[in-house]
C-alpha cells in the first residue's frame, strides 16, 4: 500500500469544498429562520413588558435578531452584494492555471489550497453574522468590530486570488 502524496490529499479535500459550502449555506438558512423567530418572540416579550411597566423597553436585541436572521436567510444575495461593494464586480476571474487542459502539479496544488481557503472564507462570513447578533447584549464588548472583521476577512478569503491581484496592481508588485 502506497501513501498518497500531498497533491492527492489536497485534490481530495478540494472535491469536498463545494458540498461543505452548500452545507454552510443550509446552516445559515436554518439559523436565519431561528434568529427571526427568536426576534419575534423577543418583540412579544418587549410588548408584554411595556404593557405592565411604565419604563421604556429595549428594542435593540429583537431588532438585531430579526435583521441578522434576514441577512442569513438571504446569504447568497448578501455575499454577492458585499462582493460588488468591495471589489466592484461580482464576476471576478479567480485562479486559472496557465494551461487549463494540462496543469502542472503546483498549479493543481495552488487551486486546491485556494478552494480550501474559499471554504474558510464562507465560514468566517457566516460567523461574522453570528457575532453581530451579540450587539444587543450589554455584556458583549467589541462585537461590532469582531463581526465586521469576520465579514471582511471572510469576503477577502473567499476571493483571495482576486484580492492579491488587486493589491498587486495597486502597488505595482508582481507577487502572483
Amino acid at each position: 500500500m502506497t501513501m498518497p502524496d500531498i497533491i492527492t490529499i489536497l485534490v481530495n479535500i478540494q472535491a469536498l469544498v463545494e458540498p461543505f459550502i452548500f452545507m454552510v449555506t443550509a446552516v445559515a438558512y436554518i439559523s436565519g429562520v431561528c434568529f427571526m423567530t427568536l426576534g419575534v418572540f423577543q418583540l412579544k416579550k418587549v410588548g408584554d413588558y411595556r404593557q405592565s411597566q411604565y419604563q421604556a423597553a429595549d428594542f435593540k436585541a429583537p431588532i438585531i435578531s430579526l435583521l441578522t436572521g434576514m441577512m442569513l436567510v438571504y446569504l447568497p444575495t448578501i455575499f454577492k452584494a458585499s462582493t460588488m461593494t468591495v471589489f466592484g464586480s461580482t464576476s471576478l476571474p479567480g485562479y486559472l492555471p496557465n494551461d487549463p487542459t494540462n496543469p502542472t502539479e503546483i498549479e493543481v496544488a495552488i487551486g486546491a489550497i485556494l478552494d480550501i481557503i474559499r471554504l474558510v472564507g464562507v465560514v468566517a462570513f457566516v460567523r461574522g453574522w453570528f457575532i453581530l447578533t451579540k450587539i444587543g447584549d450589554a455584556s458583549a464588548g467589541g462585537a461590532i468590530s469582531k463581526g465586521l472583521t469576520h465579514l471582511l476577512g471572510g469576503l477577502f478569503a473567499y476571493h483571495m486570488y482576486d484580492f492579491f491581484l488587486i493589491v498587486e496592481n495597486t502597488l505595482g508588485l508582481s507577487l502572483v
